[in-house]
């Protein structure tokens, strides 16, 4: 399964808006941490500063919706996504 650049872009902004709890259209250092250790990791404030930071183009200490774009087509989150739903697919 191969998904659309439209179903991409609906999924990273779903993302996005999940993750920015304080609703300012950018998303924090300590929102990226909350999110990614709700997904079982186990990583610190310092990693997610390093994340932002690599990310965050424009250098306001925060990520745009399309600076995390760019985040998760290099760390493939959209390409996991699209494992698990296939996944999902192919349970019985």
């Amino acid at each position: 399964m191969n998904l659309s650049e439209e179903v991409k872009k609906k999924f990273v902004l779903q993302l996005f808006d999940k993750i920015d709890k304080n609703r300012t259209n950018s998303i924090l250092p300590i929102e990226l941490l909350d999110y990614i250790n709700s997904k079982g990791n186990t990583y610190s404030i310092e990693d997610a500063k390093l994340f932002v930071k690599r990310y965050d183009l424009n250098q306001t200490g925060s990520l745009t919706r399309r600076e995390f774009r760019h985040l998760c087509e290099d760390c493939e989150i959209i390409q996991r996504q699209e494992e698990e739903e296939e996944d999902d697919v192919a349970a019985p």
